[in-house]
């Protein structure tokens, strides 16, 4: 509310009152009526294209968001699943090549896990 407006019936007040509506005529009365119901259409037309136009944004936004979340979880399951893949090729390459040596060092350090240890 904008305290600088002036008052209703203050001089050099554009706000109507009673008084100035009582002085028009019906006919410019009836002009008016129908100017104040086109400038409310207009209003709401622009009211309803301005709503209409922010819940289509939101609306794409969700969808565009809930897309985004679907890829991501396929990404994370095909990410899971090749690093699953990857471990147990890696794991069985790596045991094909393995050398006396390093079956020996592997087995001593298996066998220490599972031993505890006595001190």
């Amino acid at each position: 509310y904008d305290q600088a407006a002036p008052k209703e019936g203050a001089p050099g007040s554009s706000l109507p009152t009673a008084a100035k509506y009582r002085a028009l005529s019906v006919e410019d009365l009836s002009k008016l009526l129908v100017t104040r119901d086109q400038q409310i259409a207009k209003i709401r037309a622009i009211y309803e294209e301005f709503h209409y136009g922010v819940e289509k944004k939101y609306r794409r936004q969700i969808f565009d968001y809930h897309d985004k979340a679907v890829q991501f979880s396929q990404v994370h399951g095909q990410m899971q699943s090749a690093s699953i893949n990857m471990t147990t090729v890696s794991y069985t390459h790596l045991r094909a090549h393995e050398t006396p040596e390093h079956l020996v060092c592997r087995l001593l350090l298996e066998k220490k896990k599972i031993t505890p240890h006595s001190q």
